[in-house]
């Protein structure tokens, strides 16, 4: 009786030691399939195309090409120029509302920064350097012909944007910034708040290679559906568009390469901000920002007024991070308002 009960037990002793590490390899291959590998997408959206004209720019001083949204006509639209400049992780459709709104009276552009999307992808970190990134920005305003322009920035745009107050102020209006503080109000805050610190985790986490641009993008791009789950849209339709749109640009390869090493250049390269630390921002400045952005705090936005001559702030409430989507009307009626009282400094081409 005993015998068949062990020779029972033994055999199911094999089974488990011969079963359970297959079962641990399938679950791994499967895992890392379904969760670590993304599925290009193939399919350009269509709606790419309804908002002006695709143009590649050759910056001869940056040695880059940058691909641009266009809704001017060319060289003879006498219209001043609105640059727009995305943040993380974006690209030029971000602004599309604003483009809608405001191409009756500008000629609106919006650009994918170096290493996004259709943009060239310099592999070295050292080039996602912020002077190079305000550089691409000023050649970008004069390959299309003017010598100002009114400039908006969102995010790492944002930030971006700042470098350029400081650097080439000849070449700006003024300018509108969406959620982004001043880059050393932010260090301000850095430095102070642990708050600050632990809400920017993913700056220290996006020093790791790899990993972060791997992450971003498990679960066949899952990450991206939760992005536009706090946005109001009119229809799920409308909400899926926006979704696919962002899945088709970074399911590309080495599509967060570039964005990814924005941060990493940061890091590694400090002395790039430090040179900001005596350049008090004239050009005028309307800081818009939603209050229920989770990356950065309150008074990191309010601290911006130490930074900024001429600083204007609009506070949204309950607003997130991607504040041009989840509040564009209000958005594009705060921009509106600001450039009407500052119409005198607003000019055309050279």
């Amino acid at each position: 009786m005993l015998r068949p009960l062990l020779l029972r037990a033994i055999g199911f002793l094999i089974a488990i030691v011969v079963f359970i590490p297959l079962v641990i390899q399938a679950s791994f291959k499967f895992i890392l399939k379904e969760a670590f590998v993304t599925k290009p997408r193939k399919d350009r959206p269509i709606v790419f195309d309804s908002y002006g004209t695709h143009r590649y720019l050759e910056l001869p001083e940056g040695n880059i090409g940058i691909h641009v949204v266009d809704s001017g006509t060319g060289e003879s639209d006498s219209r001043p120029l609105m640059l727009f400049v995305h943040g993380f992780p974006d690209f030029w459709y971000s602004y599309r509302h604003q483009i809608k709104y405001f191409s009756s009276q500008f000629r609106c552009v919006s650009m994918d920064n170096r290493g996004y999307n259709e943009s060239d992808k310099p592999e070295n970190i050292r080039d996602y350097a912020v002077d190079k990134l305000a550089n691409d920005v000023k050649e970008v305003v004069q390959l299309l012909g003017y010598d100002k322009c009114i400039l908006v920035g969102h995010d790492w745009g944002g930030s971006i944007c700042y470098r350029v107050c400081a650097l080439f102020p000849e070449i700006i209006s003024f300018y509108i910034v969406l959620n982004m503080p001043h880059p050393l109000s932010l260090q301000d805050s850095l430095k102070s708040s642990w708050a600050q610190k632990l809400s920017s985790w993913y700056f220290f986490f996006f020093q790791c290679p790899v990993l972060p641009e791997v992450l971003i993008n498990s679960f066949d791009m899952k990450n991206w559906d939760k992005i536009f789950q706090d946005i109001p849209y009119d229809s799920k339709e409308e909400q899926k568009q926006d979704s696919e749109a962002y899945k088709y640009v970074f399911s590309q390869r080495n599509a967060l390469r570039g964005p990814v090493n924005y941060y990493r250049c940061s890091f590694q390269y400090p002395e790039d901000m430090r040179r900001l630390n005596d350049k008090i921002i004239r050009v005028p400045v309307c800081s818009i920002f939603g209050n229920a952005d989770k990356f950065f705090l309150r008074e990191s936005f309010m601290g911006s007024v130490k930074y900024v001559e001429d600083l204007t702030i609009k506070e949204l409430k309950g607003i997130s991070p991607w504040v041009h989507l989840h509040a564009k009307e209000d958005v594009n009626r705060t921009m509106d308002d600001y450039i009407t009282q500052r119409r005198g400094l607003v000019v055309g081409r050279f």
